[in-house]
């Protein structure tokens, strides 16, 4: 630091990584949306969330449409 201080961190791997914690359902939904933002518009980005949300519940052509959003 410009006012000789060194600050020092470590990072094994990130959050949520295999054998470390879980990361909360909030912060997993930040994170997903910020990867989606690199490259969709936000109302997309919307879409896709909450399409994923209910995978379970969806028919081959709207798991096709999410697939379409995200290619």
């Amino acid at each position: 630091m410009t006012d000789g201080r060194v600050l020092e961190t470590r990072c094994d791997g990130p959050r949520g990584m295999w054998g470390q914690p879980p990361i909360d359902p909030a912060s997993h939904l930040v994170k997903v949306r910020d990867c989606l933002a690199t490259r969709l518009a936000p109302d997309v980005v919307e879409q896709c969330v909450a399409m994923a949300s209910r995978i379970d519940e969806l028919d081959a052509a709207e798991v096709g449409e999410l697939m379409g959003l995200v290619a």
